[in-house]
């Protein structure tokens, strides 16, 4: 039979002490055990419930008193019924089976099961509190309870004794286990330090380690230390049952104990296992070093090391953007010139110019300016992006593509022969043709030269692939041309030509000779000038719509051709051109020649067929329908003659006829807006209605009076102005415009001699590389000295006409043959002076 433990024994020895007295004391009656208990017991719990009830009968407050009696009822299970009952026999309170079980007389005594206590008011009896309990069971007798109350201390105290003891066993003289010196010595250290039990409960802790979890040593002792909250490294495990469970030492075990504010403690955790005499597994002992701050600056370094190496990231990536930046072109994406030559020095450090070779192309757009011109500048960014992505697509990864400059690139291809650098810039140049065809037509020219041929430096094969391209534009572009000593010679007597041709175009007289415009327009303002004043408008309107569309010496010509393209009406009989009434088909023969009979005399007049073109097409309808199939449609006809026919049809729509009032704006808006896409560009109606361009005089120069002579000098100077800046000549631009301030100011013109000025001193300052930008400032002259010719334009147009004996009184009368034609042609076309 298994033996009870020591502990078992000694609370069975306790149990029995504690329970013995109260056996003597009832047995010699100093403990009382008759109904006298009970019956005081309920007695003192009827005079509880009365004075509960009192406060609630004084007030009257009949809802508190039911409330306080339930409460009672809940309270005192032993209670069956209960009843108030004033002194005149009033109820206050009754349960329902009161009245059958209650039997005690008015003024009998209380027994054991049925109390009666009389309640007062002011000293005086007021009512009585009657209460019914549960009849006794076995257990209300004194003997009964008796035992019970010993089974119940035997039981409790049993229990409660052997989880002391062993509590105390397990601890018992804690100093014997550990002296005093020991305790003392632990106390100085200043980590802390804990002795565990085999079991995990603490025998002994140090001062240090007390106030780190907030305790005093007395009351850590006998508790389990992973009982506090500590937190560890994920996957961890807490480092003292490793060492009891596998009796071997832990060192630098990181463990975390949370604070009252929150943050975390953090310790290095030392564990030893402890050994009795017989070497068996006794305990523990734990070393806690404190290292929060340690920790804390760990943290802060690692975060701000974190912090660093993101900022590193971060400029490592802007620098990239940045080196990607400085060496992309912006438009294109292809690499710059800056970042070209720093690719190609180094691969020519790395060439072998003795065997293969490297090969070197330039390539130029064709006609790059004249695309800008006449589609604008959105659709040439257009062409350079797609240039660019067919270079990419045909040389790939085997070289290096870039932006020289403008609309040229440049291509190196290392380790090369120069048949293969041949084939890739055919290539190049098929694709380009082919796949551009449409809308822009864009062809390339593309020189190139080798390495094999002996160029010293990358400078020198980029100059002689250089001088291939400008031998393949003077070849007649779309075209290869690879490097050859002939190609240098050849453009030394190029550039000799060329200067040799500047030098005489700078000579040579403008093909347009304002003088004879103006002879032109006048001879037209005496034949009719309803039909001059129709050209002076349609000049203007041309011009404002053309502005931003057509460079400025384009606009000049766009202009000229406005004023004139109706000049073939001089050759219109009287009778035709004077009818008053609408023309019979017969009468729109002699109208409709009128056309042919303008373009012989401008032909002529100038060698310009800018202005040709536009007296020639500008009745070509748009779509090409019923007109000479062998005419231009779409596209396809000039820029200048699709403005003069927009321009044109609206003024003849907004003017008055004799047997018609003319349309207002908005109804010829909508009637352009009509015919667009059939007989006008619809571009560039939209354009003409968005702008609102109208006809309206200079206010500066509506009233001026200008003579002939003048008129007619400034837009002589003004033209050669305009052509010393085209052919990029200094000295006979700064000449040229000394000549036409002096022409303004003597016809007393200061706006224009103010504009000069700032011509003269801009030409002065920049080279001739950087003319572009003095650009708005020449055609803010020409458009002032326009407007003085128009005035005096209109001067000419608002004069009667004196025909009698006239020069070209037979003219006016209808007699236009050929020889009186030539006559007027030959005055109207002779030289200024």
């Amino acid at each position: 039979m298994r033996r009870l433990k020591v502990t078992h024994k000694l609370a069975l020895v306790l149990v029995t002490l504690s329970v013995g007295p109260l056996l003597v004391a009832a047995l010699t009656g100093i403990l009382p055990l008759g109904d006298e208990a009970l019956f005081r017991s309920r007695g003192a719990t009827t005079q509880q419930i009365a004075l509960a009830c009192t406060p609630f009968l004084e007030k009257n407050d009949q809802p508190k008193l039911q409330q306080s009696i339930r409460m009672s009822l809940q309270s005192e299970p032993s209670i069956r019924e209960i009843r108030i009952r004033r002194f005149d026999d009033f109820v206050y309170y009754s349960t329902p089976d009161h009245d059958k079980l209650w039997t005690l007389g008015k003024d009998a005594p209380s027994t054991i099961d049925q109390m009666t206590i009389s309640i007062r008011r002011s000293n005086k009896h007021w009512a009585n509190l009657e209460v019914i309990f549960e009849t006794q069971n076995w257990y209300a007798h004194g003997w009964g309870r008796l035992g019970l109350l010993i089974v119940i201390a035997f039981v409790l105290n049993g229990l409660s004794f052997s989880l002391f003891l062993n509590r105390i066993l397990s601890v018992l003289d804690p100093n014997n286990a550990v002296p005093r010196r020991v305790r003392n010595t632990l106390d100085t250290i200043a980590g802390g330090v804990v002795v565990l039990d085999s079991g995990g409960r603490i025998m002994l802790a140090n001062e240090s380690f007390a106030s780190s979890v907030g305790q005093t040593p007395q009351k850590l002792v006998g508790s389990r230390l992973d009982t506090l909250p500590w937190k560890l490294i994920e996957n961890e495990t807490i480092p003292w049952e490793i060492v009891l469970k596998s009796n071997k030492r832990i060192e630098g075990a990181k463990i975390f104990l949370p604070t009252a504010s929150g943050a975390d403690r953090c310790f290095v955790v030392n564990a030893t296992p402890v050994q009795d005499a017989k070497d068996r597994l006794a305990g523990a002992l734990i070393s806690f070093e404190d290292v929060t701050n340690l920790e804390d600056q760990r943290q802060t370094l690692v975060k701000a090391l974190s912090e660093l190496e993101f900022s590193r990231e971060q400029i490592r990536k802007q620098n990239e953007k940045l080196q990607e930046l400085a060496s992309r072109d912006a438009l294109t994406g292809a690499i710059n010139r800056r970042a070209l030559f720093e690719h190609f020095e180094a691969m020519w450090e790395v060439k072998d110019a003795q065997s293969i070779g490297m090969v070197a192309m330039m390539m130029d757009i064709d006609h790059f300016k004249k695309l800008n011109d006449k589609h604008g500048h959105a659709a040439g960014d257009s062409v350079l992006k797609s240039v660019v992505n067919i270079l990419h697509a045909v040389v790939g990864e085997r070289g290096i593509v870039g932006r020289y400059g403008g609309e040229e690139f440049c291509v190196l291809v290392p380790n090369c022969p120069l048949e293969e650098g041949l084939a890739i810039a055919e290539r190049i140049r098929v694709s380009i043709q082919v796949e551009l065809k449409s809308p822009y037509s864009v062809t390339t020219s593309v020189g190139l030269s080798s390495s094999t041929f002996g160029a010293e430096t990358i400078k020198t094969l980029l100059e002689q692939a250089d001088r291939s391209l400008y031998a393949a534009k003077h070849g007649g572009r779309n075209n290869v041309r690879n490097w050859t000593p002939q190609i240098d010679q050849l453009e030394e007597q190029n550039q000799k030509r060329a200067l040799a041709a500047q030098n005489l175009s700078v000579i040579d007289d403008h093909p347009i000779s304002y003088h004879a415009v103006v002879s032109l327009h006048a001879a037209l303002t005496y034949r009719h000038a309803d039909t001059a004043v129709h050209c002076q408008r349609v000049s203007e309107y041309a011009v404002a719509l053309g502005r931003g569309l057509l460079p400025v010496s384009d606009l000049y010509n766009l202009e000229i051709a406005g004023l004139l393209h109706d000049i073939g009406k001089i050759g219109v009989p009287d009778a035709v051109l004077l009818k008053p009434g609408r023309l019979t088909d017969e009468e729109w023969k002699y109208m409709e020649a009128h056309g042919p009979i303008g373009i012989a005399i401008v032909k002529a007049a100038f060698d310009c067929p800018a202005v040709t073109n536009v007296l020639q097409y500008h009745h070509c309808r748009f779509d090409g329908e019923k007109q000479d199939p062998s005419l231009p449609s779409g596209k396809d006809i000039p820029l200048e003659a699709r403005i003069v026919c927009i321009v044109d049809a609206y003024d003849a729509m907004v003017s008055d006829r004799v047997y018609r009032k003319g349309m207002s704006q908005e109804d010829a808006f909508a009637e352009l807006r009509r015919c667009a896409g059939t007989q006008f560009d619809p571009e560039l109606v939209e354009r003409f209605v968005e702008r609102g361009v109208g006809w309206r005089p200079d206010s500066r120069f509506i009233s001026m009076d200008v003579s002939e002579k003048e008129a007619v000098s400034l837009g002589y100077h003004l033209e050669r102005v305009i052509h010393s800046f085209e052919v990029r000549d200094p000295a006979s631009l700064k000449l040229r415009l000394e000549v036409l301030r002096s022409c303004a100011r003597k016809s007393d013109l200061p706006h224009i001699a103010f504009i000069v000025d700032e011509l003269i001193k801009d030409a002065d300052r920049k080279t001739i590389s950087e003319w572009e930008s003095i650009l708005p400032v020449l055609s803010d002259l020409i458009e002032t000295c326009l407007t003085v010719q128009r005035a005096y334009l209109r001067h000419v147009g608002a004069q009667p006409l004196e025909t009698d004996d006239c020069r070209s009184q037979a003219l006016l009368q209808g007699k236009s043959d050929t020889k009186i034609a030539d006559s007027v042609l030959v005055s109207l076309t002779a030289p200024v002076t």
